[in-house]
């Protein structure tokens, strides 16, 4: 997988995951009004605090450090063998497991990275389908 820009036959692996303003691509995230609690998606409750309809919508994820990654090798079907995936610690307390860069540099703990969108896989009618993946700063 490399980074790469979307092309118009491709379309978002996972809808609502990934958005993209005037600094680049970031993670969908929520903050809680109540307590401040960040989360990847926005959700009707905090998981924190229980203040219900409190989330708003905001960007995260632009940047992080790895926690921990492995090599994957059995791949399911629509995907390249092999891929790297991991956890990313990201702005305000949100760790993220996510696809990204298969270089030695962004596999071991404490790499600083940077999000990007690039392909991720193939659906069955051949279809690019792209998604957040971390990549050396």
């Amino acid at each position: 997988m490399s980074e790469a820009s979307p092309d118009k036959s491709s379309r978002p692996i996972c809808e609502g995951l990934v958005g993209e303003d005037a600094e680049g691509p970031f993670l969908l995230g929520g903050r809680c009004k109540a307590c401040g609690f960040v989360t990847l998606g926005v959700r009707d409750t905090c998981p924190e605090c229980w203040a219900r309809g409190s989330m708003t919508s905001l960007p995260i994820g632009r940047r992080g450090s790895v926690y921990t990654s492995t090599v994957v090798h059995q791949v399911p079907q629509g995907y390249d063998a092999p891929f790297a995936v991991g956890y990313v610690d990201i702005e305000d307390g949100v760790r993220v497991f996510a696809h990204v860069e298969r270089v030695q540099a962004a596999l071991k703990p404490g790499t600083k990275v940077r999000l990007t969108v690039a392909p991720m896989r193939r659906d069955k009618d051949g279809a690019s389908l792209v998604g957040p993946l971390y990549v050396t700063e």
